[in-house]
């Protein structure tokens, strides 16, 4: 009895259409890819650095300009002799 079950299962008709999954396919970068991306993040550390750089260089030139500007007021307010 249970051959005659497993053989009747095994012809039957499944009650549920499940649909067939399709594997995706696989994404492989190539070496012409890996070197743009390469480049890019070269581009972009390289435009950190260029605005972090611009960012102290203006910072030194302020620093400079109130330095001068405190030596002037204080020969300025400096008795004359």
């Amino acid at each position: 009895m249970k051959i005659k079950e497993v053989i009747g299962s095994l012809t039957a008709t499944p009650t549920q259409n499940k649909p067939l999954a399709i594997p995706k396919p696989s994404t492989t970068t190539t070496p012409t890819q890996v070197k743009n991306s390469a480049d890019k993040a070269r581009i972009d550390a390289l435009k950190t650095t260029a605005d972090a750089t611009q960012d102290r260089l203006k910072t030194e030139k302020d620093r400079q300009k109130k330095q001068k500007a405190v030596q002037t007021i204080s020969s300025l307010s400096a008795p004359a002799s």
